[in-house]
């Protein structure tokens, strides 16, 4: 019997956006917080093979927020641990801000979040990020 392969590819119907901040996470998150008036919560953090033979495992932390009623889920992604960086590509970086957004709100909404952001004076840049453009896309998919 021959060999069965499955070819998938992953949908990514979320925006990105790239953030360089020198704060720590757990303040990162209580800024955006205040600038979105949300309620990002500290998870468990993303353990993910990191090298050239996926060897050693970076623990990076992860904040997450729900709001079921207006369909919206963002997560905070931190782009740097002692082992490396969750998307290599992007170095430069700090965290990373994942955006999930009503159909309606999408392009109005990306914006108007990119702009609270930017009026932060401890945000140093926010920067949207093109997904599909990255080689460790599949690293956002959680």
């Amino acid at each position: 019997m021959g060999k069965m392969t499955l070819d998938f590819e992953f949908e990514f119907d979320f925006h990105l956006l790239g953030i360089s901040c020198h704060q720590s996470d757990y303040r990162l998150a209580w800024i955006i917080n205040q600038a979105l008036e949300i309620d990002l919560e500290r998870k468990e953090d993303i353990d993910l093979m990191l090298g050239k033979n996926k060897e050693e495992h970076g623990l990076f932390s992860f904040y997450h927020y729900d709001n079921e009623e207006n369909y919206t889920t963002i997560n905070l992604i931190s782009n740097r641990c002692e082992k490396g960086n969750y998307c290599g590509e992007l170095k430069q970086l700090d965290y990373f801000l994942q955006l999930w957004l009503p159909e309606s709100e999408e392009e109005d909404g990306t914006k108007s979040i990119i702009s609270k952001l930017r009026t932060s004076p401890h945000i140093n840049a926010v920067i949207d990020i093109d997904v599909e453009s990255l080689k460790s896309k599949n690293n956002f998919i959680l």
